[in-house]
């Protein structure tokens, strides 16, 4: 596992104009670090989100409410404007079974005090988590700036670069709305990049910056293969979680606990160094978002990073701030974010 690198913040702040968010967090000249991830704060992540509703500014971090420096993350969008995604898994220590995008933590001081290491983690991340190969299963993708993560990450799945050739392509990203804003103690700016921001308080405390990138390709001529896993004894364990490519179509103003219509999941087995790629099979019980049972092995989750990527593509019914309001006030007050004819 990579080293934990992170530190408390405790001035940050958050302020949207004209739809566009400007996120400042301050460096403290006495870093606290960190050997784990900053609990969630419930109270103090609703009245954050109440605050930029009414205002359109509020203080993201307090001195006893500290936040991490930034996340980093992307995600890829098609040609025909779909939507590659993944679900957590049943054993995920936070959000089990909610459909997310890919993101991760900075693991070097590049990532934490400049803009070309922010977004150098943002593609990365990317790159390792989300392969992409052609339908006919006979070239990987490979974003340029991208190749060394791409290449690494299909090695460790075991896939045969011979059989399965790269092909390196430009990648487009969408033009950001937001912009990130790094000071240190004395506010002298450290850097500034742009990006999609989003944070939360619901489990963990994290803000994340993220990008949106544009395939060449046409939703039908790809599949997605999520590499996500871990190494242990030299071995790498593959989670080989579902990954789904959504179409807004289908999911606009679809409700959070809602039946997902007629998904395009799919998950992987690599044999002789070729990516076989299945549809998954589904028994009873069902589990749902938080791991509640459920009638159906496809309820709609979306987690906070893909609440905030539909919300940038500006699909109907993803405001992220309201949506993540919503939730976070139902779990303080215990309500069930799954409706009640969808718990088995």
């Amino acid at each position: 596992m990579p080293e934990f690198h992170l530190f408390e913040i405790y001035n940050a702040n958050a302020e949207i104009i004209d739809n566009c968010m400007t996120v400042s967090l301050y460096y403290p000249s006495n870093k606290k670090m960190l050997d784990k991830k900053i609990p969630g704060n419930l109270e103090f992540g609703i009245q954050v989100y109440e605050n930029l509703l009414d205002h359109r500014f509020s203080q993201i971090a307090q001195i006893n409410r500290p936040i991490m420096p930034s996340c980093a993350g992307s995600i890829y969008t098609t040609l025909d404007d779909k939507i590659i995604c993944h679900r957590r898994d049943i054993k995920a220590p936070n959000h089990k079974l909610y459909h997310s995008s890919y993101g991760g933590f900075p693991q070097s001081d590049e990532e934490l005090f400049s803009a070309k290491g922010i977004m150098k983690l943002a593609l990365r991340e990317t790159a390792e988590e989300c392969l992409i190969i052609t339908r006919d299963r006979s070239r990987l993708i490979v974003p340029s700036g991208s190749e060394h993560y791409t290449l690494e990450s299909a090695k460790r799945l075991g896939i045969d670069l011979a059989k399965v050739k790269p092909l390196v392509m430009d990648v487009a990203t969408v033009e950001p709305t937001d912009t990130l804003k790094v000071f240190d103690a004395d506010y002298n700016l450290l850097f500034q990049v742009q990006g999609f921001i989003e944070f939360m308080y619901e489990g963990q405390t994290t803000i994340t910056t993220s990008q949106i990138r544009k395939l060449p390709f046409m939703a039908d001529e790809i599949f997605p293969i999520d590499a996500e896993g871990y190494e242990i004894d030299g071995k790498y364990i593959h989670f080989n979680r579902e990954s789904y490519i959504l179409d807004p179509n289908v999911i606009k103003n679809l409700q959070f606990g809602a039946i997902l219509p007629s998904p395009e999941v799919y998950k992987t087995k690599i044999v002789d160094g070729i990516p076989i790629i299945v549809h998954p099979d589904y028994t009873e019980p069902y589990f749902g978002p938080d791991g509640v049972k459920v009638v159906d092995p496809h309820v709609w989750a979306s987690e906070d990073l893909l609440m905030r990527m539909l919300d940038a593509l500006r699909i109907p019914g993803y405001d992220w701030i309201r949506a993540e309001l919503w939730k976070e006030k139902s779990k303080l007050e215990g309500k069930p974010l799954v409706p009640i004819d969808i718990v088995a």
